[in-house]
């Protein structure tokens, strides 16, 4: 007999997957990290800094995957005691996949950051075409032919007939995580992301073509001497006359 306004509940536990949840999670998390002491980057609200000293931790948040990195193994057990406390946490060790990202590491220290796997399952998912024989050998065609313009009425796909938001919104992910390379390409296709034409998609899956012969290109980060220039920043440019430039940016050795 539970009639509002007369009776009514109050939730007291918020069950996952609730549109509640992230935010009151991420309440406790920080409600835990500043009793610490933690610092909350400026640039990044889920970054936090533990310092003591010159000792520190590091930690990124992500709804409820913790990446971790930190100079003093008794700092940290501080503060993983201290989570243990109000939440179940679990301690899976050196970080191996992290948001779709794989992470490697060699003998000399240096991190290769890959998402091989997270191209081949969403390629799956999506449904693209398995890849016959050798791929393109750039994201986007070379001059005219990779210059894409708006459809007509009478070339707009019917609206499902492919998926093509959904895989544009993976080429995001991947082009903002390890995939430089494709930032313009997929910066191109998403320009038509309400009225795509079958020369769009066409353009999508040559994107995702090239990603399929190239998923073993990896973003490769080392200390300094490992082959790295020493500087804190360079960059390299390669323009055209049709002002379509390509950039290579390093900084601090990544």
């Amino acid at each position: 007999n539970l009639t509002p306004p007369e009776n009514s509940l109050k939730k007291i536990i918020y069950i996952y997957g609730c549109r509640q949840a992230p935010n009151l999670f991420y309440k406790l998390v920080d409600r835990v990290m500043r009793g610490l002491g933690a610092v909350q980057s400026d640039a990044d609200s889920c970054f936090y800094i533990l310092r003591d000293g010159d000792k520190w931790v590091k930690v990124l948040v992500y709804v409820d995957d913790f990446a971790i990195t930190y100079n003093d193994r008794g700092l940290y057990e501080r503060m993983f005691e201290a989570l243990s406390v109000e939440l179940d946490v679990t301690d899976f060790g050196c970080l191996k996949l992290f948001l779709g990202i794989m992470v490697r590491r060699d003998a000399h220290h240096a991190v290769t950051l890959t998402q091989a796997q997270y191209i081949a399952q969403a390629a799956a998912t999506l449904g693209v075409p398995a890849l016959v024989g050798k791929g393109p050998g750039s994201p986007l065609g070379p001059g005219k032919t990779g210059k894409l313009h708006a459809a007509c009425a009478a070339d707009v796909l019917p609206e499902g007939s492919v998926p093509y938001k959904q895989a544009v919104g993976s080429l995001f992910w991947l082009a903002r995580g390890t995939r430089w390379d494709i930032a313009y390409a997929v910066g191109q296709v998403a320009r038509y992301m309400e009225r795509p034409s079958a020369t769009h998609w066409a353009a999508v899956l040559r994107i995702w073509a090239y990603l399929l012969a190239t998923s073993d290109y990896a973003l490769p980060m080392g200390p300094a001497g490992g082959g790295c220039n020493s500087r804190l920043l360079w960059a390299h440019s390669d323009s055209d006359c049709n002002i379509m430039s390509s950039n290579l940016l390093f900084v601090r050795h990544a």
